[in-house]
């Protein structure tokens, strides 16, 4: 059946237009691009709000991230060392907006050019490596199986299934800060802190951080880390007589 519309003396055939369209597909093919448009359209507003948003969000966790004037040494090692661990574990709300590896991105914001050196070396990595480059060796040195430092990147879920009641092979810490920030000279601090199995609270390894203030917002950076290990698979650690450097 076709419809027909008149205009004086002149007049179009609709219905023959119609079917002309339909064997060509033009009117298929204009209703297809008519929706994909309409669907981009929509929808675009609704992806840059979004991304707007994260990147807000990305920018905000940044700031309150080390290095950081506000926080006191203290803070600043816990906060490190919760960066860290944070890094490892994927599922915490804490990580899901992070980017990749932005633990060992703080680690290398947040030290001084001499540690940011140690690091360096440490990683075999070149006077020319870039951040994401220095950032990605860290990574995967200090993530390896069976390495003492791996247990600074380990998550409070790692190892559920195992079964070690006195804490030689569990890869897991609660933080403890035995003593006082020792001030021994103007913009510079000395931090003893702890390493303990979170069951049985036995000793694991101490940590000795140097930390200098930044000149002009006084943030606190990483100036060297001593490392001493009480575990029977990373020893010597026995008294307190030798040291074993984090990057040895």
């Amino acid at each position: 059946m076709m419809a027909r519309y008149e205009n004086g003396d002149n007049s179009e055939d609709i219905g023959r237009n119609n079917e002309k369209n339909d064997r060509n597909g033009n009117g298929r093919d204009s209703d297809k691009n008519s929706l994909s448009y309409t669907l981009v359209d929509a929808y675009t507003p609704l992806l840059n709000k979004r991304l707007t948003q994260l990147r807000a969000h990305l920018l905000e966790e940044q700031i309150h991230k080390p290095p950081n004037p506000s926080l006191n040494p203290i803070q600043f090692i816990s906060s490190i060392l919760s960066e860290l661990r944070d890094d490892s574990d994927a599922s915490s709300s804490s990580s899901v907006s992070s980017l990749p590896d932005s633990g060992f991105r703080t680690l290398l914001r947040s030290s001084t050019n001499n540690w940011k050196s140690a690091l360096r070396k440490s990683v075999g990595a070149p006077r020319s490596a870039t951040e994401e480059q220095l950032v990605s060796a860290l990574s995967a040195a200090m993530s390896r199986p069976n390495n003492q430092y791996q247990i600074l990147v380990s998550s409070d879920d790692d190892n559920d299934n195992e079964n070690d009641n006195d804490g030689e092979n569990e890869e897991k810490y609660h933080l403890y800060f035995p003593g006082d920030v020792f001030e021994y000279d103007d913009g510079k601090v000395w931090v003893e802190t702890q390493l303990r199995h979170p069951v049985t609270g036995k000793l694991l390894a101490i940590l000795a951080w140097s930390l200098l203030q930044r000149e002009g917002d006084g943030a606190w950076l990483v100036d060297w880390i001593d490392w001493q290990d009480f575990r029977d698979a990373f020893r010597p650690g026995i008294g307190r007589e030798e040291w074993s450097r984090i990057c040895g």
